[in-house]
């Protein structure tokens, strides 16, 4: 079990890494790693600090901080995907994916499923680590104008400012961004910034510096990825 202190280090280190499942936030973060932690879940309430304390005391710290799915269950870490079903409640939906950097089937869980079309603007990711189902990451859309998509390994994210995708890192054996390029629109800077990754090896990093052109075509490509259906708990 990780002790306060060490809590506290391994989260600054893998920040960039592992967010809850939640509303996207933009910043550094973004291009260090996968999503973006809310900025107001940064300074929690002095008994949130307690309940979470008293909460890690009891269990091991997983892979991936606090979501949905553990505030709802009070438990970080769930003996199979099928507990983690187990614990969704009505209106909340799962999906099996097979994402590229990870050999074995990973389990997608969303607060809210889409009543027309069976799909979500955000979900967190489960996989198996050290025989446990953990959170490993979470990938955003943005509303039902931008819901996630899913083709050849590869969950599509973002919104009309914001391409993004995501796969698995062998190294950390957690989620991270394949792909995330942005206008600039929402940075403020009106600049087309972001980056590209062939491997889960951030030493292949590439800058993007394609034009607007380049961004439109990754766009329209993007909506024509088949969406990332969910089965909704009734």
């Amino acid at each position: 079990m990780r002790t306060r202190l060490g809590l506290i280090l391994s989260t600054t280190m893998i920040i960039g890494l592992l967010t809850a499942c939640g509303s996207a936030v933009e910043g550094d973060a973004s291009v260090l790693g996968v999503s973006r932690m809310p900025l107001e879940e940064l300074e929690p309430a002095a008994e949130a600090v307690q309940e979470f304390d008293e909460f890690a005391e009891e269990d091991d710290f997983g892979y991936g901080p606090s979501d949905f799915v553990q505030e709802q269950s009070g438990k970080t870490e769930f003996d199979s995907f099928d507990d983690v079903i187990a614990n969704l409640m009505q209106g909340q939906g799962y999906a099996y994916v097979q994402l590229q950097g990870e050999d074995d089937q990973l389990l997608a869980v969303t607060d809210l499923v889409f009543l027309a079309d069976d799909s979500a603007s955000e979900a967190c990711i489960y996989g198996i680590r050290d025989g446990k189902a953990v959170n490993i990451g979470n990938v955003f859309g943005n509303g039902s104008a931008f819901p996630l998509r899913y083709k050849d390994g590869i969950i599509y994210g973002g919104d009309n400012h914001r391409y993004e995708t995501y796969f698995v890192s062998e190294d950390w054996q957690s989620l991270m961004m394949k792909d995330y390029i942005s206008d600039g629109v929402v940075e403020g800077s009106g600049q087309f910034v972001g980056f590209t990754r062939q491997t889960s090896n951030y030493e292949d990093t590439v800058d993007f510096e394609g034009s607007e052109e380049e961004f439109n075509a990754l766009m329209a490509d993007r909506e024509e990825v088949p969406l990332l259906k969910f089965t909704m708990i009734e």
